[in-house]
């Protein structure tokens, strides 16, 4: 996601190249400090996301988890399929846009993020119907599927208003991080309570 956010600067190059007038330009190098300083935040944000996610034990049996990593491995190259369909398809339009003269028109984010981020909500989705089919367990359910609204959230986030833009991007992250907390600290007190009745 910051490398999608930092994208918006190289899209408007030219316009920032202008900038010879700070108080005149002020709104754009604004833009330029959001975009820098947004993608820093977010690039540390996904970090810690990603330090603190929990091992999840989906069954306690070894055949179910056995068949729900193969199902996961499945999704996983099916969406590996379309995005590199999406890919092939984004790059027949932009070299469109060369050959036509109007490469100054293009806006990725107006074609690959969005198709990419609106077909992984969907996936989303399938994965919690995949989840509660192998786990019925509360937690796990509903953490994946808050997920999905994190991923909405990013869909969200790919606007024309880079504000907005960066604001949504960090929201739908800290709510993914808060998620996995809440997570953590609801599966500690589900185990101490089971200890408290094996030792009762």
């Amino acid at each position: 996601m910051s490398l999608i956010i930092l994208r918006y600067l190289f899209e408007h190059l030219d316009s920032y190249a202008g900038i010879s007038n700070i108080k005149e330009d002020y709104i754009m190098i604004l833009e330029i400090v959001v975009i820098v300083l947004g993608s820093i935040l977010i690039f540390y944000l996904i970090s810690i996301y990603y330090k603190i996610q929990p091992n999840i034990l989906i069954s306690e049996d070894r055949k179910k988890r056995d068949d729900f990593i193969f199902l996961k491995k499945m999704i996983a190259v099916i969406l590996l399929g379309i995005f590199l369909f999406l890919t092939i398809k984004e790059v027949i339009i932009i070299f469109n846009y060369i050959f036509e003269g109007n490469i100054s028109e293009l806006k990725l984010s107006h074609l690959f993020f969005k198709d990419m981020f609106t077909i992984m909500i969907y996936f989303d989705i399938l994965m919690v119907l995949v989840t509660m089919w192998f786990s019925l367990r509360y937690a796990i359910v509903f953490k994946i599927s808050a997920l999905t609204a994190s991923t909405i959230m990013l869909r969200l986030s790919l606007t024309d208003d880079i504000f907005l833009n960066v604001l949504l991007t960090i929201l739908a992250v800290l709510f993914s991080i808060l998620i996995s907390e809440v997570f953590k600290k609801f599966e500690e007190v589900l185990i101490k309570n089971m200890e408290k009745m094996n030792k009762k």
